[in-house]
C-alpha cells in the first residue's frame, strides 16, 4: 500500500510539473510568434511607406487607396491601443465579472466595420475571400454544436501572451491585405 501511495504521489508530481513546463512552453512560444509578428509589422509598415512616398503612386486611385489607407490606419492603431491595455493591465480588459466589457463589445463592432468597409473598396475576388476569413467574428461551434460568442472562444481564459499573439498577428494580416491591395491597383495602372 505504502508503494502504490508513493507511486500515486509520484505521478501526481510529475503530472502538475509537466503542466507547468507546457504552459511555460506555450507562453514562450507566444511569446517568440509576438515577436515575429512584430518584425513583419515592421517590415509590411516599411513597404507601404516606401511604396506611397515613391512615384508609381501617382499612376493609381489614390482617392480609393487614400480611404483604404485611412481605415487601415485607424484599425490598426485600435488594436495596438488594445494590446497595450493587455499588457498593463492584470485582468483580461475584455472582461468584467464573467461579462464582456465595452472594450470587448467595442472590438467587435470596430472589427466588423472595418472589415465591412475594407470590403467596399476591394474588387479581387481572391482577397475578398481571405478578408473576410481572417477578419470574421462569427460566433465558432463547439464540438457539440453549440456556438461560442467569438470574444469568448478567442480571448477568455487565453493566456496574456496568447492574446497579444493573436492581436498582432491581426495587425500583421490587415497590413498585409493593405499591401495586396496597392499591388492590385498598381496592376490595373
Amino acid at each position: 500500500m505504502k508503494n502504490i501511495t508513493f507511486i500515486f504521489f509520484a505521478i501526481l508530481i510529475i503530472s502538475c510539473n509537466s503542466k507547468t513546463e507546457s504552459t511555460n512552453e506555450t507562453d514562450d512560444m507566444y511569446n517568440l510568434l509576438c515577436g515575429e509578428f512584430e518584425e513583419d509589422i515592421y517590415y509590411l509598415s516599411n513597404k507601404l511607406e516606401n511604396r506611397l512616398n515613391s512615384k508609381i503612386i501617382d499612376s493609381i486611385d489614390l482617392k480609393t487607396f487614400l480611404t483604404y489607407h485611412k481605415l487601415t490606419k485607424e484599425y490598426s492603431e485600435f488594436i495596438t491601443d488594445i494590446e497595450t491595455k493587455f499588457m498593463e493591465s492584470n485582468e483580461n480588459p475584455f472582461f468584467i465579472n464573467n461579462s464582456v466589457s465595452d472594450l470587448g463589445k467595442q472590438y467587435l463592432t470596430k472589427t466588423d466595420l472595418y472589415r465591412k468597409n475594407i470590403l467596399e473598396l476591394i474588387k479581387k475576388p481572391e482577397l475578398n475571400k481571405i478578408v473576410k476569413q481572417k477578419l470574421r467574428t462569427i460566433n465558432p461551434k463547439h464540438r457539440n454544436g453549440n456556438n461560442i460568442p467569438h470574444i469568448e472562444y478567442y480571448f477568455k481564459g487565453i493566456t496574456k501572451s496568447g492574446t497579444l499573439a493573436f492581436l498582432k498577428n491581426r495587425r500583421r494580416n490587415v497590413l498585409a491585405f493593405e499591401n495586396e491591395f496597392l499591388t492590385e491597383l498598381l496592376i490595373k495602372k
